[in-house]
């Protein structure tokens, strides 16, 4: 008989399971494959070699662009399952305990037996991947605490919020080089949209609030460069946000004033033109008075400098 028809005799099977001289042949049938997760809502026992074991360490989370999250340096990959790692985030996202109908409707929007197990496999399988001790479950809600396994924690959204705030802060105090210095260490934090992997509900509205942070952001370097006669610099930001979101009718404006200050004049006339194209196509809109106003003086120099020629 060949091992696998042995690894399908239930009793013979059992037997190798639990007969302690039996441990080589175990391996060698690859009876020692991880069993599926219990469907149990207790805290489930950590095996000895687990993260649980590893006190002190250091982490560091990336939700900015791709997705990680590293131990001591080493990215996390045991996560098992792909909601494993957006459940972790989810919990890091949330202030407050959720319950599991929350966790349910915000990663697989229905609740019924299936979603039901697929909750406790995902979070036997987080649990595995950070830690024990890093979810707390009471009174049937369930809330991350980082600190009570990790040393030292770094979080890049964390950090990108406090630049804003900070930045925001210079602007009010008029220190525009204390704000310089903010909303570059900001944007540098910014290697991407929140989560790029995750497209449920939750992480959309999130994604969108860091997206329009750092939007302003830009908007407010290429205001300063302008102030500051840097013109290219102011250029490059007013570009980024474009790349980001076409319909901003206020950098299709700077980047009209950067031209024409350059004195590329027929440049600033095709930015207006590209500006009033996608206005239509996308919003079905035209562009603002203050615009306008703008090409037409462009436009009538432009006109005027052609004929004195």
């Amino acid at each position: 008989m060949c091992f696998v028809e042995l690894r399908n005799q239930p009793q013979l099977k059992h037997t190798l399971q639990t007969h302690p001289d039996l441990a080589q042949l175990r391996t060698l049938l690859h009876l020692e494959e991880i069993d599926a997760p219990p469907l149990l809502e207790e805290p489930v026992p950590m095996p000895v070699n687990s993260v649980e074991q590893k006190g002190g360490s250091r982490l560091r989370i990336c939700a900015l662009g791709e997705p990680a999250v590293l131990i001591d340096e080493n990215p996390v990959t045991r996560w098992r399952m792909a909601r494993s790692m957006e459940l972790f985030f989810l919990l890091l996202d949330q202030s407050h305990p959720l319950r599991k109908e929350q966790i349910i409707d915000a990663l697989w929007q229905n609740y019924d037996k299936q979603s039901n197990r697929a909750f406790h496999s995902t979070l036997f399988y987080l649990r595995k991947a950070i830690g024990e001790a890093c979810i707390v479950s009471q009174g049937g809600t369930y809330v991350l605490d980082l600190t009570a396994h990790y040393a030292s924690i770094e979080y890049d959204v964390e950090l990108f919020q406090k630049h804003f705030a900070r930045g925001k802060e210079c602007l009010e105090q008029e220190d525009e080089e204390g704000a310089q210095h903010a909303f570059e260490a900001m944007l540098a934090l910014y290697r991407g949209d929140y989560i790029q992997t995750s497209y449920n509900d939750w992480s959309s509205s999130r994604r969108n609030e860091l997206r329009q942070a750092s939007l302003d952001a830009h908007r407010e370097l290429a205001l300063i460069a302008w102030y500051h006669e840097k013109i290219a610099t102011s250029m490059k930001h007013w570009q980024q946000i474009l790349a980001s979101d076409n319909t901003q009718e206020e950098a299709h404006y700077g980047l009209m004033r950067c031209y024409a200050r350059q004195g590329k004049r027929s440049l600033a006339l095709r930015q207006y033109q590209q500006c009033e194209k996608i206005l239509q196509e996308e919003l079905g809109a035209k562009p603002g008075t203050t615009l306008q106003q703008f090409y037409q003086r462009l436009k009538s120099a432009t006109s005027k400098a052609n004929k004195d020629k």
